[in-house]
């Protein structure tokens, strides 16, 4: 009988180191699986890390590009305003211009009258009563040229305002190129 359990301690024993010798083998796998993953999870950092740098160079990049082109949408824009104001300034004029030209023209019958009939010291006396109420600018005695050119520039509305000043019948019914010949021919 000692031999039959010295047999099945044998058995038993090599039972057992073809066990272990199975778990050391799918242990040695494991760690073989486990490094590989491990390199390849280290290189995906890697590759990740290079990816969020080229992607945030890109951004950079892509943001100093918009910031050019928002700087340069502005200053076109403010050079564009300037040309604007600068042609509202120039038709603010010409309608004051044409204003005053028409207001010297409104007013410019009724003080020839009395100058043909005075004497030469009595022609300054109503030139001085009628400067202190029109406030008549220089350009009074404006070519007609400019006051062509000064209807031209006016709009609609600054038209219908010289042609009532004027005393032009119908002005309100009129378009820009009919009030511009009723100005010019009153």
């Amino acid at each position: 009988m000692a031999k039959k359990q010295k047999q099945a301690k044998k058995t038993k024993k090599s039972a057992a180191d073809k066990v272990e010798e199975a778990l050391r083998e799918r242990i040695a796998e494991l760690e073989k699986a486990l490094d590989d993953t491990t390199r390849r999870l280290k290189k995906a950092r890697k590759d990740a890390e290079a990816a969020r740098a080229d992607a945030e160079k890109a951004i950079r990049k892509t943001a100093k590009s918009a910031q050019k082109r928002i700087v340069d949408s502005a200053e076109a824009a403010r050079a564009e305003l300037a040309k604007l104001a600068e042609t509202a300034v120039r038709r603010a004029d010409s309608a004051r211009q044409a204003a005053s030209e028409a207001s010297a023209t409104a007013s410019a019958p009724t003080e020839a009258a009395p100058t043909k009939k005075a004497s030469a010291t009595k022609k300054a006396s109503p030139t001085k009563k009628a400067s202190p109420t029109k406030k008549a600018s220089p350009t009074k005695t404006a070519p007609p040229s400019r006051a062509t050119s000064a209807y031209g520039d006016m709009t609609v509305a600054e038209l219908r305002k010289a042609a009532r000043a004027q005393g032009v019948k119908n002005y309100s019914r009129m378009n820009k190129g009919a009030l511009v010949a009723a100005l010019q021919s009153s």
